[in-house]
């Protein structure tokens, strides 16, 4: 029996026993965790990749209702706050799977002029600019340089918290990634990531008393230790709060944001893959669909004959 196999007939057990489910929904959650192994032929939950759970969902909805569809979304979240929760896998990728997105719906993107109030709302304390260090002022320094980057990378939550000093290759202005299949891509970093990055290493160094270069992480928690995943939505909220923003911001509409903002720029659909570190060219199509449906928002709101 796989690795992957032993963790469903565990999960089984902790719906009996520790969750008390009914017998009818443990069945059918155990059906469907089977079907999801069958369907991408893992080994091991860990390998599971963003773009495979995308692809499973994606056929998956061609041949059930919307109430099945859920059901299973429902089922594979809840599987994987189970294994994150027992470290067996660093990403729960149907944590923000929405059942509108699996219906080609518009996802969760900000405009430019949102990414812009957001990360110009992040500031040090007014003490802190005179000169007076806080923790509260390094913290404020470490979210600033972690957001700047994740938005001008577009990075995942998982790239982010696992980055070292030594990916930081800062003559060439970029950041050295390792993705899905510990694959590994190369991403530009614009000139505000790196200004925060520059200012955060000198706060690193004087608050830790340690120099920011090797496999030392980059992004650490206030216990010295590198941050956790389930960190990053936290603080992306207190900062949209602080910024104002009613819009529901998590780690992912960084990622779709960057990309729509680049395609409407002009950028091509095979760049934003390479940036994106997606596997297949399907996955990245989905942003092609987001600004084809902002443009039919644009033209019936202006357009004199829409």
């Amino acid at each position: 029996m796989s690795e992957a196999r032993r963790w469903i007939e565990q999960y089984e057990n902790h719906l009996r026993l520790v969750m008390n489910s009914a017998e009818n929904t443990i069945r059918g959650y155990i059906r469907d965790l089977h079907q999801l192994l069958d369907g991408t032929g893992v080994e091991d939950w860990g390998a599971l990749t963003e773009e495979m759970a995308l692809q499973y969902l994606g056929q998956a909805r061609a041949k059930l209702s919307r109430v099945s569809l859920s059901r299973k979304v429902y089922c594979y979240r809840g599987f994987f706050r189970y294994l994150f929760k027992r470290k067996v896998v660093i990403d729960n990728h149907f944590e923000e799977v929405k059942f509108n997105r699996l219906l080609r719906k518009l996802p969760n993107v900000l405009t430019i002029g949102e990414v812009t109030q957001f990360l110009n709302s992040i500031r040090q304390p007014v003490e802190a600019l005179s000169g007076v260090p806080s923790e509260d002022a390094f913290l404020t320094v470490r979210d600033k340089a972690m957001l700047e980057v994740l938005f001008s990378a577009a990075l995942r939550v998982s790239e982010l918290v696992g980055l070292n000093w030594g990916d930081i290759q800062w003559k060439a202005r970029q950041v050295q990634i390792t993705g899905n299949g510990n694959k590994m891509r190369l991403c530009p970093l614009g000139q505000p990531a790196l200004d925060a990055l520059v200012v955060y290493a000198r706060a690193y160094q004087w608050h830790w008393k340690e120099k920011p270069e090797g496999t030392a992480p980059v992004f650490l928690s206030m216990w010295n230790r590198r941050i956790e995943t389930r960190s990053i939505p936290r603080t992306i909220k207190k900062w949209a709060n602080h910024a104002g923003i009613k819009k529901r911001i998590n780690p992912h509409a960084f990622r779709h944001s960057a990309a729509v903002a680049m395609l409407e720029g002009g950028a091509d659909l095979r760049a934003i893959q390479q940036l994106l570190g997606h596997s297949s060219i399907s996955t990245t199509e989905l942003y092609t669909r987001v600004t084809t449906k902002r443009l039919r928002a644009i033209h019936s709101q202006t357009h004199p004959r829409a």
